[in-house]
C-alpha cells in the first residue's frame, strides 16, 4: 500500500488464518464487504499501557456490511476422471460478533496447488514431469468475549503433498569400430509432510493484560530414487524377448546382458530429513509495570543411503560395488 508491506490481514478488526491469509480474499463473496481499511494499527500493549512498547503495524482489515456480520459462508468443488483422476476442495466459515469458525481442505493428484477458491488457471505445466499429489486440511477458531476481556484462537494446519517420476532413455552412438546402444530407465518418489500448531490467550481486564502464545512445527520430507543403464554392443531390441528396461534391473546378469552388455550401472538412494520448532512468548502488564519473554527451539536430522554398482556382464573384469550411509549429526537451536 503506497509501497509499504501490508503486515496484518483483518476480517472486521480480527486475525484471520495466519498460515494463509489469501484465503479469505479468494472465497469472500464481494457482495458482503461494506469497505476495506488499511491503516497503522497499535499493539493491544500500547493501547492499554498508554505509552509506545511496539512499532505499529501497516494492517488492512475487510469489514462486512451489518446485516452480514452473522452467518455463513461454504464454497465446494468435487470431481473425478479417467485414470483414477480425482480432486476435491472446502471452504467453510461461521461467524458471529464474537466468535469465528473457518474449515479448509484440499485434495488432488492432477499437479495442481491451487488453494480453495482460488480462479487462477490450472498450470500443471509448471511441474512439466511426473504426477503430483497434493492434501491440505486446517481449522482456525477464535472467540472473543469484550465484556469480559477475555480472548482465544487456535489455528491447526496440516499438508502432505507426494511426487511420483518415471522415465526411460534410448541412445546410439555412431562409432567407426561399431556403434554402441544405451538403454536406461529412473524412478523417484518424494513426499512431505508439514504440521502446524498455534494457540493464543489475551486477558485484558482494568488492573493486569496478559497475552500468551504457543506454537509449533514440524515437517518431513523423504524421497526414494533409483535407476538401471547399460551400454550393448548391438541392438538389444533384436535379441530381447522382452522389455529391455526390465531385463537390466536384475541384480544377476540374464542372456541378453551376458551378450551384449558392456558394462551396466545400477542405483538406488534414499533420503530422509526431518525438522521440528516451535516455541512461546508472554507479555504481561501491571501497574505500569511491563515483564514479556520468549523461548523457541529448533532441532533437525538429515539420513541418506545410496547402493552403487557397476558390473561388466560380458567380461570377467571384476565389479564395484558402494553401499554408502550418511548421517548429519542432530542440529539443535535454543533461545
Amino acid at each position: 500500500m503506497n509501497g509499504r508491506y501490508v503486515e496484518q490481514l483483518l476480517l472486521n478488526g480480527k486475525d484471520f488464518f495466519d498460515s494463509d491469509r489469501q484465503l479469505m480474499l479468494d472465497n469472500l463473496p464481494s457482495f458482503m464487504v461494506k469497505g476495506v481499511k488499511v491503516y497503522d494499527k497499535e499493539s493491544d500493549l500500547d493501547k492499554y499501557a498508554g505509552t509506545k512498547v511496539k512499532e505499529k503495524k501497516l494492517v488492512m482489515d475487510v469489514n462486512l456490511k451489518k446485516q452480514y456480520h452473522i452467518g455463513t459462508i461454504v464454497n465446494v468443488e468435487a470431481g473425478g476422471g479417467t485414470e483414477n483422476r480425482y480432486m476435491g476442495r472446502l471452504f467453510a466459515m461461521r461467524f458471529t460478533p464474537r466468535s469465528r469458525l473457518v474449515a479448509v481442505g484440499n485434495i488432488n493428484n492432477l499437479n495442481d496447488n491451487r488453494r480453495p477458491g482460488q480462479n487462477t488457471s490450472w498450470t500443471p505445466e509448471s511441474m512439466p514431469t511426473g504426477t503430483f499429489t497434493n492434501k491440505l486440511g486446517g481449522i482456525d477458531y477464535q472467540f472473543e468475549d469484550e465484556l469480559s476481556g477475555f480472548k482465544w484462537r487456535t489455528e491447526f494446519t496440516g499438508k502432505h503433498t507426494s511426487s511420483y517420476n518415471y522415465s526411460e532413455q534410448s541412445n546410439e552412438q555412431f562409432l567407426s569400430g561399431g556403434n554402441t546402444f544405451g538403454r536406461s530407465l529412473s524412478t523417484g518418489h518424494s513426499g512431505s509432510t508439514q504440521l502446524y500448531l498455534s494457540n493464543r490467550l489475551d486477558i485484558h481486564k482494568e488492573k493486569i493484560q496478559w497475552s500468551g502464545n504457543l506454537w509449533g512445527n514440524f515437517y518431513r520430507n523423504d524421497s526414494r530414487s533409483g535407476s538401471a543403464s547399460a551400454t550393448f554392443s548391438g541392438n538389444p531390441e533384436l535379441y530381447a524377448g522382452g522389455h529391455v528396461p526390465d531385463s537390466i534391473q536384475g541384480p544377476a546378469s540374464g542372456n541378453l546382458l551376458r551378450r551384449l552388455a558392456l558394462n551396466r550401472i545400477l542405483q538406488t538412494s534414499k533420503n530422509n530429513s526431518d525438522r521440528v520448532s516451535g516455541g512461546a512468548d508472554f507479555s504481561v502488564f501491571f501497574h505500569k509495570l511491563y515483564i514479556n519473554g520468549t523461548f523457541d527451539f529448533n532441532w533437525s536430522e538429515t539420513k541418506s543411503f545410496r547402493h552403487y554398482r557397476l558390473d561388466y556382464p560380458s567380461s570377467d573384469k571384476a565389479s564395484d560395488f558402494q553401499n554408502r550411509y550418511q548421517h548429519t549429526r542432530p542440529n539443535y537451536g535454543l533461545n
